[in-house]
């Protein structure tokens, strides 16, 4: 029975190590995920049918676009490469797991596709890359892709990726994609600011350092400056005979 109950103990502990591994990897809070060929960092979709959907220029006359139905969308994925790496419309397709769909075209400008420029012979690391294909959009629940590198099947590297579903939105530009990636990220759900404890003490700190204003401020200016009633006659002359009489007593003394 103890033995039992270890062997679970170890378990457990094996998968909470793996899943805390694949935190670390993936980003956390920017997660991210490896593909052939470096970092995928960030996957959207968007119903062609769109007023701002991209346009690629320099298509060839030739090219045989595929009969993807009704339902058909842009999806946009932007990679950082390893050194060394290469990049073509040629090497990577999305899959459904019933259909594969081909890159329309590459990029390292934001929002600019030119199907003529298939090839990135040479790409700088750190340097975001996109990479746009047509898809057909699932009938039910989030759309999920496998990035593909088909000049290598079985490498071990192609990663089911979820995509994100901007609607009638502009994609995200591939600037604008945090270097730890946004993979399944909704750029456009609310993010509402939460206050944290440091921020709580810069606002006081503010508040003690500015300068006192306001009502109460010449409520005070107003007491301090303000001269002093003026006495009865009555009294002043009861005042005064006091005084004297005072004096008078004081020189006795004397």
């Amino acid at each position: 029975m103890l033995q039992e109950m270890s062997r679970l103990k170890i378990k457990v502990l094996s998968v909470s190590a793996l899943l805390a591994f694949s935190f670390v990897v993936n980003g956390g809070d920017n997660p991210s995920s490896r593909f052939y060929g470096g970092t995928v960092l960030m996957a959207e979709v968007k119903p062609v049918s769109t007023v701002d959907a991209p346009e690629v220029s320099n298509v060839s006359k030739y090219a045989v676009a595929p009969d993807l139905g009704s339902d058909v969308a842009f999806a946009l994925v932007v990679v950082t490469l390893d050194s060394g790496r290469s990049l073509s419309s040629f090497d990577y397709v999305l899959s459904d797991g019933s259909s594969e769909y081909p890159c329309v075209a590459i990029s390292d400008t934001d929002g600019v596709y030119d199907a003529s420029s298939w090839e990135k012979k040479t790409t700088i690391p750190g340097k975001k890359y996109q990479m746009l294909f047509k898809v057909r959009l699932p009938s039910l629940g989030e759309p999920k892709y496998k990035l593909k590198f088909k000049l290598r099947s079985g490498a071990g590297r192609d990663p089911d990726l979820p995509f994100v579903n901007v609607g009638d939105k502009s994609f995200t530009l591939a600037s604008k994609v945090p270097d730890g990636g946004m993979l399944g990220v909704d750029p456009y759900a609310p993010n509402p600011k939460v206050e944290t404890k440091q921020s709580k003490d810069s606002a006081s700190k503010k508040a003690e350092s500015k300068p006192s204003g306001g009502k109460d401020a010449k409520k005070k200016k107003k007491k301090r400056g303000a001269k002093k009633p003026k006495e009865d006659p009555k009294k002043a002359a009861e005042r005064a005979k006091w005084e004297e009489m005072l004096k008078r007593s004081l020189n006795k003394g004397d």
